[in-house]
């Protein structure tokens, strides 16, 4: 227990020589007011320091020859429809696009299964466990590369018929 207005340098030192790398605050009625960590003091004296816990995830999104992407089910839905200039899952409690993808099907699709949402196809493609792994998307005719510097191929195919909600 150390109090609220001992100094950051002092807590360091007091953290060293004890070996411990944290403390609860106490405030003058010997009320504990916080938790105080080897980081925090370290951030305090420092500045920011990254841990891994800070570090974003990257979510594989990979352009195929054929104008289709494969992608992770487990990325989430605000960076999917970021990358893809859509807006799929708006106003639902889905937080990946596999988990949009498998509450259109309705059950775990079989690998190979496919289904429209919006215009975009979408093709379980790895399905592991009670989880869809990977998929490969198809874009509706027109849509925007989400791989800035990528060739887009999808443009030279004759355009498909037009898909609406989720169906098959």
């Amino acid at each position: 227990f150390v109090p609220e207005t001992k100094p950051a340098v002092e807590l360091f030192d007091k953290f060293r020589h004890s070996r411990r790398s944290f403390a609860l605050t106490v405030d003058e009625y010997g009320g504990i007011t916080g938790l105080v960590t080897m980081e925090d003091l370290l951030e305090c004296i420092f500045g920011d320091i990254p841990s891994p816990s800070d570090q974003v995830e990257q979510y594989r999104v990979e352009a195929l020859d054929d104008g289709r992407y494969q992608v992770e089910g487990a990325i989430p839905l605000d960076e999917f429809n970021e990358r893809f200039a859509s807006a799929l899952g708006t106003g639902a409690e889905l937080e990946t696009l596999g988990g949009l993808v498998l509450h259109a099907f309705g059950e775990l699709p079989p690998e190979g299964a496919s289904i429209t949402i919006d215009g975009f196809r979408f093709t379980a493609s790895r399905v592991a466990g009670n989880r869809i792994q990977e998929l490969l998307v198809e874009r509706p005719q027109g849509g925007d590369n989400p791989l800035p510097g990528k060739k887009d191929t999808e443009a030279e195919k004759p355009p498909a018929p037009a898909d609406t909600g989720a169906t098959d």
